[in-house]
């Protein structure tokens, strides 16, 4: 009869977790995450007025790809410095129940914003710009050179004029100036 007692409310108490609103709290942090309300309105505005570009990380706790990606490619020094001189990077939980708000100021949860966003699959990360303009998407867990790659392709304006494939070539046969469009 005590074991009753005693397991019942445990019982209880883990079944009322289930309902209790899904955070990004459970997903692994890095330092160069901002502290976010989650208004991307605001965030690009910050962003922008640091002279940076807006980095959404969308993942989801349980993630295989997700936790490679952190400990693989984010715990890089050459992936930290870069993200953080160059970049305003939010997390958010694809299935997250926090409050956000889209980049023309519209109220919905995490979930909800992921979706509206065409986000699907973790990791992705999507460039924007300060007045939200989406830049560049990846999909998926990339190495350090890739992740690098796709940072200076946004930061560089390429993405105006070049294939990131292109670019991806161009970056590991060494050469400093990328091919332009349609030499090949």
């Amino acid at each position: 009869m005590k074991v009753k007692r005693i397991l019942l409310p445990m019982l209880i108490l883990s079944l009322f977790g289930l309902f209790l609103p899904h955070s990004a709290s459970a997903l692994m942090n890095e330092p160069f995450f901002q502290d976010s309300f989650l208004n991307l309105q605001e965030d690009g505005e910050d962003a922008e007025a640091d002279g940076k570009l807006l980095m959404l990380f969308f993942e989801q706790e349980g993630c295989p790809y997700c936790k490679q990606l952190h400990e693989e490619t984010l715990s890089d020094q050459g992936v930290r410095d870069y993200i953080q001189n160059n970049f305003f990077a939010i997390l958010i939980d694809i299935y997250g129940a926090r409050e956000a708000a889209n980049f023309q100021g519209r109220s919905m949860r995490e979930k909800a914003l992921a979706r509206s966003m065409g986000v699907h699959f973790t990791p992705t990360i999507i460039y924007y710009d300060g007045k939200g303009k989406e830049l560049f998407r990846i999909t998926g867990f990339w190495q350090p050179f890739h992740l690098i790659a796709s940072m200076e392709y946004v930061r560089k304006g390429l993405y105006k004029t070049m294939n990131f494939q292109d670019y991806i070539h161009e970056k590991a046969r060494g050469s400093t100036q990328p091919v332009s469009k349609g030499s090949h």
